[in-house]
């Protein structure tokens, strides 16, 4: 078996000396990789089948979207049929749609939590096209929809609260972890790991091969 240091599948191919153009880059990522080249077909499609994290780039341009960039959103999957998507921009939900085609709606409804990094439109306005097709998704397939873990600042699900009451209801089978609390759950648990290793170094025990 190949090393996965070996298995990209397709890069930029782009040089520096090279002027940065739409025609230049969207040429350079349909050549493949030189080094995978001793992969057969099978091979490849194995070695990609069963590599997680897989990271898909829905979205990454600015605030303002363009015919190649879409504004930001970032869909992992941390293993299979387990999604984590990363910011919702408006258009995020027709980016899924158009890459994973007749299997967006099993994409959607394994789709366990959004983390939205902060409050500028381009980062959350897709959100609540996200909701409602995850909603129709589970119809669909004749499932029970689950919850959607939704990981944001308070005042982000203020406005989403708003927006539930006042407009439409999206928020049905949803629950919001202020993304405050992980930044302090983190302080925390990294504060109680330092005081366990003090207390194995006070009794002359080790932790991970360390004092």
């Amino acid at each position: 078996m190949p090393k996965t240091s070996n298995c990209l599948i397709f890069h930029s191919g782009l040089r520096t000396d090279e002027k940065f153009n739409v025609k230049t880059v969207k040429s350079a990522m349909m050549k493949p990789v030189k080094n995978s080249s001793f992969l057969s077909n099978k091979e490849t499609n194995t070695i990609r089948d069963n590599c997680y994290p897989k990271v898909v780039f829905l979205g990454t341009g600015s605030a303002i979207p363009n015919n190649y960039r879409n504004v930001s959103c970032i869909l992992v999957e941390t293993r299979k049929d387990h999604f984590l998507m990363l910011d919702c921009g408006e258009g995020s939900l027709d980016q899924l749609l158009h890459l994973y085609g007749d299997a967006a709606g099993q994409v959607l409804i394994n789709i366990k939590a959004v983390f939205i990094s902060h409050q500028h439109t381009d980062h959350h306005m897709g959100l609540t096209s996200l909701l409602l097709a995850r909603e129709t998704a589970f119809g669909k397939h004749g499932l029970a929809v689950e919850n959607l873990f939704i990981v944001c600042t308070g005042f982000q699900a203020y406005l989403m609260a708003r927006y539930h009451v006042q407009v439409q209801s999206v928020l049905q089978h949803t629950v919001f972890i202020n993304s405050k609390s992980l930044v302090e759950g983190a302080a925390q648990l990294e504060l109680e790991q330092t005081k366990i290793a003090l207390t194995n170094a006070d009794n002359g025990q080790t932790t991970n091969g360390k004092l």
